[in-house]
């Protein structure tokens, strides 16, 4: 499915070009602590983002992972600057499948990658946002007064949810989380 025809994108490109996947925080500091260590190069096996010890390390100054959901992967281009990171994803992920009778997890080949990014791009290109940069993990910091960030997700949900506006990859469920997002950031 080309969610870029289905979505009608040719008349958001114009209005979203606002939104960009450049710049991080300037209060991200936890590059240099694990940097010291040498550790955030290190390849680790795992599907989970939340066991980089870089993003580890950025838990401690309030940034989480960004989530990979479809719904909520144009986030990290909205979200202001100085509370959102990236970190390299030196993830090795893994495909649960089975061999001779015995379920194995196998690590992923570069198909895989690239089928998966090109997926989520398709997404991302859909809303009218630019290309995302391959290769990160985006790190977020919630909302003043805001406790973590699934509880400001489940804000946006139940924003959404009252404005009748329906939450799923959409151009409005996109244009509601924008402006939700920026009046949680600026009321704080």
């Amino acid at each position: 499915m080309n969610f870029a025809r289905a979505l009608g994108t040719t008349a958001m490109l114009s209005r979203m070009s606002a939104y960009t996947w450049e710049g991080t925080s300037s209060d991200a500091r936890f590059f240099g602590r694990v940097r010291e260590q040498n550790a955030g190069e290190v390849p680790v096996m795992t599907d989970d983002a939340r066991a980089l010890s870089l993003a580890v390390a950025a838990r401690e100054e309030g940034f989480e992972v960004a989530p990979e959901a479809p719904l909520w992967l144009f986030l990290p281009a909205i979200w202001p600057v100085q509370s959102r990171a990236w970190i390299r994803d030196n993830r090795i992920r893994q495909l649960r499948t089975m061999i001779e009778g015995n379920w194995v997890d196998l690590p992923w080949g570069t198909a895989d990658y690239f089928e998966v990014e090109a997926s989520e791009q398709e997404f991302i290109q859909a809303l009218g946002l630019p290309p995302r940069p391959p290769g990160r993990v985006w790190l977020l910091r919630p909302p003043p007064g805001v406790g973590d960030l699934d509880q400001t997700l489940q804000l946006l949900s139940d924003s959404a949810e009252t404005a009748r506006v329906k939450i799923d990859v959409s151009h409005g469920f996109f244009d509601h989380t924008s402006r939700t997002l920026a009046a949680l950031f600026k009321t704080a």
